[in-house]
């Protein structure tokens, strides 16, 4: 009979060390796998032509292009931009969101949207106050996740914050630029982060684009050398084309607002452990595909139309490493008026969702590009938006060529043990019961 006890509380031992060991490694592993920081470093005016027309790795380009001040713009000019490229991903047809300059590009790098009647000197004391418009900000303080906005000191705060809703909650979270990396250095990096370039040192024209370079290099260096880089997708953008010439600028519809314009093409550059190694991704994009990631990630609707029906750059990361979530089941306000779109938005404040909301399925909603070397550039498209008010003034959107359905979305909270206490008794129960069953039929065949 002892040694049957022995044999059994042996079994379990070992057992339940097998299962924990294994439930640890998984949650390591999830752990590990998990976003918990974006940073989004914007530049100032070139094209992808102007910056990677020599960069010979499968790119769409257009090596007569990449000229600036008389100069050929190649791998020793631009040495990090160049090898972040090489390693990681590069979108060769990245977008701005609007055709004019880099004031309304911010704007929809921060609330996937821009005033129309904003003044072309871009400074932000004459840009007006929009309390009705909403920005990321507002929604990831909504979470309770933490953001900053490291900007250069023309326009001290950073101008589009200052100039929207979030104007009310802008101060202790901005920074100046050139604060940004002896921040990484201290350990300080928010869940998500808008850096410009520095009041002194940024590649808009006709600065040195060099001295830009070595800057971006030092700020991303940063990050990879801090514990945040495991947990961390670094977005490297420029804001507005700059003037100079790109040979996929192209004429189209723009796909959300149905206004013809003039799409400017820019490199963009995702640098992340999580992203497919030296990838170029020939994919669509513009700059609410940005903010459709950041809500992707931390679990936030969306701010409008725009950004709700944007692509994510999903095809970037490497599946094997990471699996994100599934994208924002609705939108917070009307693009055109910024008026809430149903009650439940209105009071929407990060997971107390109560209320019934509407979900809108975009399967049939995805642009889709085809974009070739020819001079006829297009992009196909089937999406129109309809806008309606209800009888209680509030703003009803109604997306043809897609399904619709009612949900109800309740804040839910999970308690109890956690997995690794919960497979180690798991563990020592499979054991005791294998050994009453050896115990049992020993004592049948004796």
């Amino acid at each position: 009979m002892l040694k049957v006890l022995l044999t059994l509380l042996s079994l379990a031992i070992f057992l339940s060390a097998v299962i924990l060991n294994v439930a640890v490694n998984v949650n390591a592993q999830q752990n590990k796998n998990k976003i918990e920081h974006i940073v989004v470093i914007i530049k100032e005016n070139h094209t992808f032509d102007n910056y990677f027309g020599r960069f010979d790795h499968g790119t769409d380009a257009d090596p007569s292009l990449a000229v600036y001040r008389g100069q050929e713009v190649n791998e020793s000019v631009i040495p990090n931009l160049w090898h972040l490229a090489e390693e990681y991903v590069l979108c060769d047809h990245m977008y701005t969101s609007n055709p004019d300059m880099s004031f309304p590009n911010h704007f929809y790098l921060v609330a996937a949207w821009t005033p129309l009647n904003y003044d072309p000197s871009g400074d932000w004391k004459y840009v007006g106050y929009w309390p009705n418009r909403l920005t990321l900000a507002d929604l990831l303080n909504a979470k309770g996740l933490s953001w900053r906005a490291y900007s250069w000191g023309k326009y001290s705060y950073y101008f589009p914050l200052y100039a929207t809703h979030s104007r009310k909650i802008v101060e202790g979270h901005w920074f100046p630029a050139s604060q940004f990396v002896s921040d990484v250095k201290k350990g300080i990096l928010a869940n998500f982060t808008w850096v410009t370039d520095t009041d002194k040192i940024t590649d808009h024209p006709p600065h040195n684009i060099t001295k830009a370079d070595e800057l971006t290099g030092e700020e991303v260096q940063a990050i990879m050398n801090s514990p945040f880089w495991n947990t961390t997708v670094i977005f490297i953008v420029e804001d507005d084309w700059g003037g100079f010439k790109d040979h996929l600028n192209i004429n189209v519809p723009e796909y959300h607002d149905g206004i013809i314009q003039k799409w400017r093409r820019v490199p963009c550059i995702i640098v992340s452990p999580f992203v497919k190694k030296s990838y170029i991704d020939h994919r669509f994009h513009e700059f609410t595909g940005i903010l459709k990631f950041v809500e992707t990630v931390f679990g936030l609707p969306s701010i409008n139309q725009r950004d709700f029906l944007s692509d994510y750059f999903l095809e970037a990361f490497n599946e094997s490493l990471i699996t994100l979530p599934s994208p924002p089941k609705f939108f917070i306000q009307d693009f055109w008026t910024g008026k809430n779109v149903t009650e439940l938005i209105a009071n929407w404040s990060g997971e107390n969702l109560t209320k019934t909301v509407k979900e809108v399925s975009t399967t049939t909603a995805a642009v889709t590009s085809t974009l070739t070397t020819t001079e006829t550039q297009t992009i196909s498209h089937t999406l129109t938006l309809t806008t309606t008010k209800t009888s209680t003034a509030t703003i009803t959107q109604t997306i043809p060529s897609t399904t619709t359905e009612t949900i109800t979305t309740t804040a839910q909270k999970v308690g109890g043990i956690s997995s690794v206490a919960f497979a180690a008794t798991v563990g020592v129960l499979i054991a005791i019961i294998i050994g009453l069953l050896i115990l049992a039929y020993r004592r049948r065949t004796s």
